[in-house]
C-alpha cells in the first residue's frame, strides 16, 4: 500500500489515493468522516478506533493516538528533507514577515511557506505535509 497525496486532517482538502487522520477534537471526531473519506478516495486511514461499519478498500491503521501519530508521521518526514527552515516567533507582524521572507527568497531558492498560521500539533505537520 502506498499513499499518494498528503495525509489529510479533515476530508475538505483530502484527494484520492491520500491517507486520513481521523482526530478527534473539542467538537467533532474525526472519525465520524471516514464514510467520507472512503466515498472520496482516500485508501489508508489512521484511527484510533476501527469503525462500526467497514468501509471498503480503506485500509486501516490503529494507532493509540491519531493526533499523536500526526506529529510523529510528519517528524519522519521532516527528518527525510534536505531543505532548511525559517521560522518566524512573536506576538506580532509574523505574517507580514513571512511573506517579505518569501518575497526576499523567492528569486533564489525554491521552496514553500506556510499557507496560514498553523503553529500547533496539527497545523505543522499540515505545512510539513505541504512543503516541495
Amino acid at each position: 500500500m502506498r499513499c499518494r497525496g498528503r495525509p489529510a486532517g479533515h476530508t475538505r482538502e483530502l484527494q484520492a489515493g491520500a491517507c486520513y487522520v481521523a482526530i478527534r477534537g473539542d467538537r467533532l471526531d474525526g472519525h465520524a468522516f471516514l464514510p467520507d473519506a472512503a466515498a472520496k478516495g482516500a485508501i489508508a486511514a489512521i484511527v484510533e478506533q476501527p469503525p462500526t461499519t467497514p468501509q471498503p478498500n480503506l485500509h486501516l491503521i490503529q494507532v493509540p493516538n491519531a493526533r499523536a501519530a500526526f506529529g510523529q508521521l510528519a517528524t519522519y518526514v521532516r527528518s527525510q528533507m534536505r531543505s532548511k527552515v525559517i521560522a518566524v516567533a512573536g506576538s506580532n507582524g509574523k505574517t507580514s514577515t513571512k511573506k517579505l521572507i518569501d518575497a526576499a527568497l523567492r528569486g533564489k531558492l525554491r521552496g514553500s511557506i506556510s499557507p496560514k498560521s498553523f503553529n500547533n500539533d496539527i497545523g505543522v505537520p499540515i505545512t510539513i505535509f505541504a512543503a516541495n
